[in-house]
């Protein structure tokens, strides 16, 4: 403990603290805000379901990269650098919520509700299974959205891959907003499905017929 006998240089030091208490307490009280990414049916038009209502579909497993499965929001600015923003916030793990858009998408666009989460129990009979690994999720406030995949088709219980593609889908966002960004992220996502579905659906027609890209 200093102790001095000079009331102004007391006075000077008190008024400095009070300021940085004040300072800090001003930037904890900042609101935090939370985001979710949402289905096909909140960002646009639902195009015609593919009738496909008796299918049983399994989708998982689906990764993403480590540097955004987090709680905050992680954008860059274009480059190399990546921006993680503590008062922007997923308001649910973002693997939970990309897994579950996904599935609401498949189901809304195939019109079946027979849609199964990996793991699912070893006696549902899955007829197509999808795995995805998503190897980009990036955004750039006031630019756009940016997905990266590559995903597969499989039957036979995951023993028989009868299709492989690598999608890219870029989405604009048009103001500088966190907002803009996860719209723009869920529409990105919503493309992703549909390419998934046409693919589904154009094996079912065609009994399965293997098929790499």
């Amino acid at each position: 403990m200093i102790y001095t006998s000079n009331p102004k240089l007391v006075t000077t030091v008190l008024i400095l603290l009070c300021s940085g208490i004040l300072t800090v307490n001003g930037c904890s009280s900042k609101p935090t805000k939370f985001y979710v990414l949402t289905p096909l049916s909140k960002v646009q038009t639902i195009p015609n379901r593919l009738n496909e209502d008796t299918l049983s579909i399994g989708v998982g497993p689906i990764s993403l990269p480590d540097y955004v499965d987090r709680t905050q929001i992680v954008t860059n600015n274009g480059g190399n650098e990546l921006v993680i923003d503590e008062f922007y916030r997923w308001a649910e793990p973002l693997s939970t919520n990309v897994s579950r858009v996904l599935r609401d998408n498949l189901a809304t666009l195939l019109g079946t509700e027979n849609i199964n989460k990996y793991p699912w129990n070893r006696f549902v009979h899955i007829d197509y299974q999808v795995a995805i690994e998503i190897t980009r999720f990036d955004s750039v406030i006031g630019k756009e959205a940016t997905i990266e995949a590559r995903w597969v088709i499989l039957t036979d219980r995951g023993r028989n891959e009868i299709l492989r593609k690598k999608s890219k889908i870029t989405k604009k966002a048009g103001i500088e907003h966190y907002a803009a960004i996860v719209i723009a992220q869920s529409q990105a996502l919503a493309e992703l499905s549909q390419q998934i579905a046409h693919e589904i659906h154009a094996l079912s027609n065609s009994q399965g017929v293997a098929k790499v890209q």
